[in-house]
């Protein structure tokens, strides 16, 4: 969509764009963010109004939720630097919040060097890590490092997503953890970009108040089909909340995962996990840490933690053993009914059915080798049909140590029940 179809959208009369009745607040909400666009229409280039719009965008999406008519959310969507927000608003109702809240802190700093040039738009920080929006006039572009300038805060890039692509402009977000535990209100710091043409650092400063995580000391079990999960503790901050939890050694089956955590209030109101982006951390035999969408913004009640869909096997059929040398299966689960091929170069090949709504198994994720240490699975690949997909990764393992552990990370088993457990 070009710009003066933007500007069409922008001054549709806010009584025209919803079916149902606006209020009062709604209209003026809007109407702020229609106008903190029209000042900058008459600039000939449109890079320069980049982060007004999405914000504006951003709240506008806000107010309108999914009261947003179909022919103007279709065509909002059709936005090169819209389309990543409509996915995110209408996925994670915490990140909804913090638009609505206008949490979200417009940075709109530059960098360039030789052939690259990257803006960070927006930022929204909390004490567990950012999430940066940045443009960047190449494909392919990264965000490779966060620091302080004196570099001594430890940062995680955990993952990059939400990528809009237009022909001079590619539109990213980067979701940043911190390492330890430190303010970064008023923090100077430096975000490092590569790209197919160099590196870019692009300095910036947090100036908006960064809300405190509310943090819930659990410390009680649940028991879902005689298996007992321990759930040490619940902090709810801005961008997440997170669930940190473990399990019991002495449980007969392994858990490999819990795929439905959700906070409830007393209305039955529900903040499940988040669909793009972090969704654990950790390890579930010693401990993990589970992301959930946020209701950081709301104060209910009452606020219960559920859990369910758990995956589990039984602890004696955790792993497949291969000799890569025979090209054989030396031992194998026996709920694993699909047909390993193993060949000598390392290539582990199997055919999986599709599961309900066209859910893709993947048993596996690493390999060890016969001391335990950790082999590299350089790639991994899948082929889908309509009803099945061929799974393909190699190993790269020792010649002189040819039997491979390959540990099940993933099976369609599940227990039989669900747990909850009240937080206040």
């Amino acid at each position: 969509m070009k710009n003066d179809e933007l500007e069409k959208l922008l001054k549709l009369n806010v009584d025209d764009i919803s079916p149902d009745p606006m209020t009062a607040e709604e209209k003026e909400q809007l109407k702020r963010a229609v106008l903190a666009y029209q000042p900058q229409k008459k600039k000939k280039k449109n890079r320069a109004v980049w982060g007004a719009v999405m914000f504006a965008a951003l709240i506008l999406f806000s107010v309108l939720g999914i009261r947003f008519s179909s022919t103007i959310a279709m065509a909002a969507y059709q936005l090169p630097f819209l389309e990543p927000f409509v996915k995110l608003v209408a996925t994670d109702r915490g990140m909804k919040d913090i638009i609505e809240q206008q949490y979200v802190e417009h940075i709109n700093i530059t960098a360039e060097k030789d052939e690259l040039k990257v803006t960070i738009q927006e930022a929204i920080a909390d004490e567990s890590g950012i999430i940066l929006y940045f443009e960047s006039n190449q494909d392919n572009v990264s965000l490779q490092s966060v620091k302080t300038k004196d570099g001594d805060v430890a940062f995680t890039i955990i993952g990059e997503s939400l990528s809009s692509e237009h022909p001079r402009q590619v539109v990213s977000s980067a979701i940043v953890e911190l390492g330890t535990s430190v303010s970064l209100q008023n923090q100077s710091l430096v975000a490092t970009f590569t790209g197919k043409e160099g590196e870019v650092d692009v300095p910036f400063t947090l100036k908006k108040e960064i809300h405190e995580t509310k943090w819930y000391v659990v410390n009680d079990s649940i028991i879902v089909d005689h298996q007992k999960i321990f759930i040490d503790k619940v902090g709810i901050s801005p961008l997440r909340a997170t669930v940190r939890l473990r399990v019991d050694d002495q449980n007969s089956k392994q858990i490999l995962g819990i795929e439905k955590l959700a906070l409830v209030d007393e209305n039955g109101d529900k903040w499940g996990t988040i669909e793009n982006g972090l969704v654990s951390q950790g390890d579930i035999e010693d401990e993990i840490t589970y992301a959930l969408q946020s209701n950081y913004f709301h104060t209910p009640e009452h606020l219960t933690l559920e859990i369910g869909r758990i995956q589990a096997v039984p602890k004696e059929e955790t792993a497949v053993i291969v000799d890569f040398s025979k090209e054989k299966v030396l031992k194998q689960p026996s709920y694993m009914k699909e047909t390993l091929h193993i060949r000598s170069n390392g290539s582990v090949t199997y055919t999986t059915k599709k599961g309900k709504n066209g859910a893709t198994i993947n048993y596996f994720e690493d390999a060890l080798d016969e001391d335990g240490k950790m082999l590299s699975i350089p790639r991994m690949r899948g082929e889908g049909t309509e009803y099945t997909t061929k799974q393909h990764f190699t190993v790269d393992y020792d010649e002189n140590k040819p039997i491979v552990t390959l540990p099940v990370r993933s099976a369609p088993l599940y227990l039989q029940g669900n747990g909850k457990i009240s937080l206040y």
